[in-house]
């Protein structure tokens, strides 16, 4: 296992194109907007109802609840930046068989473990989320497999979201797994800090892990700054 954390596939959610969100966010809007006529609709798509009720769960809280798991991540990336720059710092000039310096040894083990419990409280808000993007993504796909077998006679806004739905169920399953992945890679590290040497962290390519927690930081402050004008725009 290594010893220097990394994202993972943390990111891969807010790595979803702005018109594949547009796209869930007409689904949502057509949704809402036909249930006055129910009972119509459900003729063509039989689950409309359970329909109806991710969609409004979507509006009303699913959505900004990615949005916020977007936010623990940016301030998650940064303050995992700022610890491994740190531990950087701390073996700057040192040589492989030198003592590992206490700063550093602090660092693993108070800080990556201080970064675990963060990671272990953030892996409990996204298995709470997954079910609820795993009932929304299950009823519209219901809905897809009725529309096909109907074409567009629904009109606009009932186009099938196969693509969309597939890439936010996979996002949601990567940052399960992501969050997962860092609690046992820092707990395991940070459990373990007065046994590693000098040559092992000098090894790590911190610069590169630094880098990558940077980078999905501004990701995920992107998505954030993204998502949050698609919902104000679309008024959901």
């Amino acid at each position: 296992m290594s010893i220097v954390p990394l994202p993972g596939l943390i990111g891969q959610l807010f790595a979803i194109e702005r018109g594949e969100w547009i796209a869930v966010n007409d689904r949502v809007s057509v949704v809402i907007e036909a249930a006055p006529i129910r009972q119509v609709i459900s003729q063509s798509i039989p689950n409309f109802d359970a329909l109806l009720s991710v969609c409004q769960d979507w509006s009303q809280s699913t959505y900004a609840a990615l949005i916020g798991q977007a936010a623990l991540v940016s301030v998650f990336a940064t303050d995992a930046a700022q610890t491994l720059a740190q531990l950087q710092d701390e073996l700057a000039g040192l040589a492989p068989t030198d003592p590992v310096p206490e700063p550093a040894a602090f660092t693993i083990k108070v800080r990556y473990a201080s970064l675990a419990d963060v990671a272990a409280d953030h892996l409990a808000k996204a298995e709470a989320l997954a079910p609820v993007v795993a009932e929304f993504t299950a009823q519209n796909r219901a809905a897809d497999a009725a529309i096909q077998k109907i074409g567009q006679g629904l009109g606009p806004g009932w186009q099938t979201l196969e693509g969309p739905i597939d890439e936010i169920e996979s996002g949601m399953s990567d940052l399960d797994g992501g969050w997962a992945n860092l609690v046992d890679v820092l707990e395991a590290t940070s459990a373990k800090a007065l046994d590693i040497t000098t040559a092992e962290l000098l090894a790590a390519d911190l610069a590169a892990a630094v880098a990558r927690w940077d980078e999905l930081a501004q990701a995920a402050v992107d998505f954030d700054e993204m998502a949050s004008s698609l919902k104000t725009v679309r008024a959901l």
